[in-house]
This record gives C-alpha cells, sequence and structure tokens, in this order.
C-alpha cells in the first residue's frame, strides 16, 4: 500500500527505457500494476516516437523526437477492468483524443481526468483541447473542474454524473 492508504496504481508507459525506471521505482509494492504499451483508439503495433531527455514519447510524431521503437498498443478499455477509478493522467504528446475514444467504456467508471491538452499536435502546432471537449464521453459526463494555462494547457476534468 501506499503509505498505508489503499490506493491501486495503475501506470501505463509506453518507452521502453522509461518503462524500466518506472518499474524500478514501483517494484516493491504490489498496489502497483505497470503496462509497458501505448494507449490509442486500437489494438496492434505501431512506430513510437521518444525523446528520453525530456521523458516525452507518442504515436504523434514531434520536432524533437530523437529516436523511434515498434511498441504494443491497445486501448485504455482494454486495460482498466476493475469497476470504478479515482484519477486518470492524461498526457500523451498530442494522442489525448484517441486514447477518451479508446476508453469511452472505462472513463464512465472514472471520477477526474487531469489532461494536459498543449499544442502538441502536428509539431507542436494544434492543441488537443478540442477534440477533447467535443467526444461524447467527455461532453455527456464531465465538465472543467479546474485548468492551467501557464506555457501549457491543463485541465482538470470532474465527472458530475454517472451512467
Amino acid at each position: 500500500m501506499i503509505r498505508n492508504l489503499n490506493i491501486h496504481y495503475w501506470g501505463i508507459e509506453p518507452s521502453s527505457n522509461e518503462f524500466k525506471c518506472l518499474n524500478l521505482n514501483t517494484c516493491l509494492d504490489k498496489n502497483f500494476k505497470l503496462f509497458n504499451n501505448a494507449l490509442s483508439n486500437f489494438d496492434g503495433i505501431s512506430k513510437i516516437y521518444i525523446n528520453s531527455a525530456h521523458a516525452d514519447s507518442s504515436l504523434e510524431l514531434f520536432d524533437s523526437a530523437s529516436f523511434v521503437e515498434e511498441i504494443k498498443v491497445t486501448t485504455l478499455d482494454n486495460i482498466f477492468t476493475m469497476e470504478k477509478f479515482f484519477y486518470f493522467k492524461l498526457e500523451a504528446e498530442g494522442h489525448e483524443c484517441e486514447i477518451i475514444e479508446g476508453g469511452q467504456n472505462s472513463l464512465i467508471n472514472c471520477k477526474y481526468i487531469f489532461a494536459d491538452v498543449s499544442f502538441e499536435k502536428f509539431n507542436n502546432t494544434v492543441s488537443t483541447l478540442p477534440c477533447l471537449l467535443n467526444s461524447n464521453i467527455i461532453k455527456d459526463l464531465f465538465l472543467i473542474y479546474d485548468f492551467m494555462v501557464a506555457g501549457r494547457i491543463i485541465l482538470l476534468l470532474k465527472q458530475v454524473s454517472r451512467k
């Protein structure tokens, strides 16, 4: 347990190097379940673009990517099989909307979504904010609870009704 709390942490890290670090930092705690996958709206194999110096990785090509690796891709719905979860941190370097699309069933059971929707798509020219807020699951179940704009666009979404 994390500091004597009944908290279960599920970590998803697509980059193999960053996954190794995550695994080293959590291997002694049984409440951590880790996945070395990329999330999207499909199951399969894809290229992932990585900049390990900044711990950035994405299925979207970005200008500071220093190398590419092949990675297993799955959906949020395939990973989150638990009944309810409190918090989902979404930071996918421009691939946030595809992850939301692949998590339509899971996110019904989520209370908060923390999302980085900065200008990261198409080499830092497009924010994922419009497509995220227009996705059906977000429109139907969540409201913007808080936000921050300070070089990055950060949203805290709170579920207001459960279907």
